[in-house]
């Protein structure tokens, strides 16, 4: 028997997914460990030597730099630990359905089964009571006329068929009731599977919320005091400090996304196609006549052949006037001969007519240099878009809602939200963020987003969050449980660095 897709597909899908599962598990608490803090004693000793103070300033700074890339790390741990735990449930969904619909396959085979059993009982009956020769046979009389011979012979070969067709039947039925119960047995084992995977992501999500939840109260009381200890050595306020240092995390914030967007910019060059010269254009074989194909320089004259003067065609009706006769001079004859008479030339025959004139070529442009490549082409359901993007943003400001179906309208998580955004607008996209990513009619540089494009972080199979581009490095996503759905500037989320270079386009 053929393997079927759980049996083919789902113990190494199942495997990958408890794999991954797996390797998600936030670093160990010590890489979050407090770092030492500067104690008051060396802030006091380091206010009264200015270089030591600057060393200390530099110290802090660096400390605080740190704390703001441990939180990052942090939550983007938490993020894909839901971006597993929505492909979990989302797989489960899958694999519960398959079982149902096998589950149902195989009752009606079992039902089609019964059926074909009790026919062939009741043949098996027939058979016996007949003595194990096909029933009615014995009215084949050689005495009746051939008509009805030939009527009951036909009707015999007529149930001797039907017999090996009950047969056959219920051979057939019984291989598929085997079959698909084999079916929905692995169907029912997969959907136990995936709903272990699910339990298991379910907690590890939770246990990284945990985690992040946490150190946002640890780093901020470690910023609180390290702020003013800046605000001590830099003779400022505590505001004043607290102001600067969010200034310079934006400033680094901002230029990492340059970086990601100039990256995915030389990328995107680096695959185009490579301009072509103008050289060999030129001296490639030319299939127009040469008079078309002539450089831009100002031409010569034209040549005879290339364009000749054009002839006046002769009147045919008044021939040409006959040239005077040469004077003779007179001799001394008595009489004067009369003077010969020349004869007329006869009229040239008319010419063949002339030939229009050939225009002067125009002079062919100039080779242009080859185009850059075209733009990646806009979406076509503009309108579904701009619904799309309507909807989203019409629910900035709703829960993020992951478990068990965070696709509204209670809440919504990151994919879910953007399917049913996107099917507000008349477009159908799959479930999760990886397969949304797969699906898009084109993909294009991030670099070249447009609204209504989608955003993602991660790449390949490992596509964990995605949002909906609305421009200005702007987005609108469903971000975690405690900021809900919101619209935020790429800069200022975290997973700068695992922003995918490639925005899709529906």
């Amino acid at each position: 028997m053929p393997q079927t897709f759980s049996q083919r597909g789902f113990p190494a899908l199942a495997a990958m997914l408890v794999g991954s599962l797996l390797t998600l598990g936030l670093p160990p608490s010590s890489a979050f460990a407090a770092p030492e803090l500067p104690s008051p004693a060396e802030i006091s000793a380091a206010e009264e030597d200015t270089a030591a103070a600057a060393e200390l300033v530099t110290e802090i700074e660096g400390i605080l730099e740190n704390a703001s890339a441990d939180l990052q790390d942090a939550q983007v741990e938490a993020m894909k630990s839901q971006g597993a735990y929505i492909d979990a449930l989302a797989e489960l969904d899958e694999r519960q359905s398959a079982a149902q619909r096998l589950s149902a396959l195989a009752l009606q085979a079992e039902q089609t089964y019964r059926t074909a059993s009790t026919e062939l009982g009741q043949l098996a009956g027939d058979i016996y009571r007949a003595g194990g020769i096909m029933p009615n046979s014995s009215l084949l009389s050689f005495a009746q006329d051939p008509g009805s011979i030939m009527y009951q012979a036909s009707t015999v070969e007529g149930m001797a068929a039907s017999r090996s067709r009950t047969v056959n039947q219920a051979e057939t039925a019984a291989k598929s009731l085997e079959s698909l119960q084999a079916d929905a047995r692995h169907a029912e084992q997969a959907a136990t599977d995936a709903a272990e995977a699910a339990e298991q992501a379910g907690a590890a999500t939770e246990s990284a919320m945990a985690t992040a939840a946490g150190l946002v109260e640890e780093k901020q009381a470690e910023r609180e005091t390290l702020v003013a200890q800046l605000a001590q050595l830099r003779d400022t306020t505590a505001a004043l400090e607290e102001q600067r240092i969010a200034g310079l995390e934006q400033e680094r914030r901002e230029e990492e996304l340059a970086r990601v967007l100039a990256a995915s910019a030389e990328a995107a060059a680096a695959a185009a196609p490579a301009p072509r010269s103008a050289a060999p254009l030129a001296a490639a074989p030319t299939l127009v006549p040469p008079a078309q194909n002539t450089p831009q320089a100002p031409a010569p004259a034209p040549a005879p052949v290339t364009e000749r003067p054009t002839i006046p065609a002769p009147r045919p009706t008044t021939p040409a006037p006959a040239p005077a006769p040469a004077p003779v001079a007179p001799r001394p004859a008595p009489a004067p001969a009369p003077a010969p008479v020349v004869p007329r030339p006869a009229p040239a025959p008319a010419p063949a007519p002339a030939p229009a004139p050939v225009p002067a070529p125009a002079p062919a442009p100039a080779p242009a240099p080859e185009p850059a490549p075209a733009p990646a082409p806009p979406a076509t359901n503009t309108g579904g878009v701009a619904a799309a993007v309507s909807y989203a943003r019409a629910r900035v400001g709703a829960p993020y809602f992951y478990q068990w179906g965070g696709n509204g309208p209670r809440g919504y998580d990151c994919s879910g939200l953007v399917q049913q955004a996107f099917a507000s607008g008349g477009i159908s996209l799959p479930r999760t963020a990886s397969a949304q990513f797969h699906a898009a009619r084109t993909h294009v540089p991030l670099s070249q987003a447009q609204f209504g494009d989608l955003v993602f972080w991660g790449e390949g199979a490992g596509i964990w969050h995605v949002a909906i581009y609305v421009g200005n490095n702007t987005v609108v996503n469903a971000l975690n449980p405690k900021q809900g759905i919101l619209e935020v500037n790429l800069a200022n989320m975290s997973g700068m660095g695992a922003l995918n270079p490639l925005a899709a386009r529906f």
